[in-house]
């Protein structure tokens, strides 16, 4: 019942990004949870459960730069699990 993968996300922009970062998962499937989410977003809308990306010590995405997340979602039912990913960045999630 328990599933992980491995999310990498890359700055294709022309400028710096600026954290913190967080990885948003909008329309998760009812029949699953992210295991061990930092938070649900209360700021920006649609509300969904999120977690932290680690962007390095000076905390800014460089253009071109990337950074690896593993995620782990709860799925006792071993349904299909999806949803549309979203970053933010900054403080208010």
């Amino acid at each position: 019942g328990r599933y992980v993968q491995q999310v990498t996300l890359r700055n294709i922009g022309a400028s710096a990004v600026q954290g913190p970062l967080v990885l948003v998962f909008d329309g998760l499937s009812a029949n699953a949870g992210l295991y061990g989410k930092s938070g649900d977003t209360n700021c920006a809308t649609p509300v969904g459960p999120y977690q932290d990306v680690g962007v390095g010590t000076d905390n800014v995405l460089s253009v071109g730069e990337r950074a690896a997340i593993v995620v782990e979602f709860a799925n006792p039912g071993n349904q299909s699990i999806n949803y549309t990913p979203r970053v933010l960045s900054g403080v208010p999630r």
